[in-house]
């Protein structure tokens, strides 16, 4: 599983502002650091998985995960404003489900409104 090779997830922003994260996974050539050229120009990066040290990857290269959010999500990006829309992209999860090793899961914050108050 791809999954298994993380040692850390690295949050740059505090993740309890965001109800929910995109979660973007590539292959790249670092464990640690992750470079803005891999994601999204509209996308502001919240954290990402580190990859352990004793893993050797395939041709120098590592299954990554990087949690960002794009302008659409949220008014500036930031966490602190609902967001723009009641649905939740496909890719989206509750950054507080997430954990090395572990994909992470939609909750019910990601609406970040009941359930039962969405109606269309």
């Amino acid at each position: 599983m791809i999954y298994d090779q993380e040692s850390a997830i690295v949050w740059e922003r505090d993740p309890n502002k965001f109800p929910f994260v995109r979660v973007i996974l590539q292959l790249v050539p670092y464990r640690k650091k992750w470079r803005n050229r891999w994601i999204p120009s509209d996308a502001i990066i919240v954290g990402y998985a580190e990859i352990w040290e004793g893993h050797r990857g395939w041709n120098g290269r590592f299954w990554r995960r990087c949690f960002v959010v794009r302008n659409c999500d949220y008014p500036f990006g930031d966490g602190y404003a609902p967001p723009k829309s009641k649905y939740v992209p496909c890719e989206a999860v509750d950054p507080l489900t997430l954990a090395p090793n572990v994909p992470g899961s939609v909750t019910e914050r990601c609406f970040r409104v009941s359930t039962t108050e969405v109606t269309e």
